[in-house]
């Protein structure tokens, strides 16, 4: 393995891995259809026609079509309700 920067674990390898935190509200607005995941950007956006034109965003039923996914949800300390969830995979 080559050191390409200094205190940087990176490999070579092709599996990709995403998180997303959000809150839970907003997890089942996704779940519901009325948020879209943005692969790009890789957060919750509107299901709006701008965001559904755009080809980047996915349904719920959709994400990680590719991947296989996680989804954990955690109170903070604070009491917010929140969820992390993403994908885990092979990519290529």
């Amino acid at each position: 393995m080559k050191q390409i920067r200094r205190g940087v674990f990176e490999t070579n390898s092709s599996s990709t891995h995403s998180i997303t935190i959000c809150t839970l509200e907003d997890y089942e607005k996704f779940k519901r259809g009325e948020l879209l995941y943005d692969r790009w950007e890789e957060k919750l956006v509107p299901a709006d026609a701008e965001h559904v034109s755009s080809g980047d965003c996915e349904t719920y039923k959709e994400f990680g079509r590719y991947h296989e996914t996680y989804a954990e949800g955690f109170r903070t300390p604070s009491g917010d309700e929140i969820v992390a969830f993403g994908y885990y995979g092979y990519d290529g």
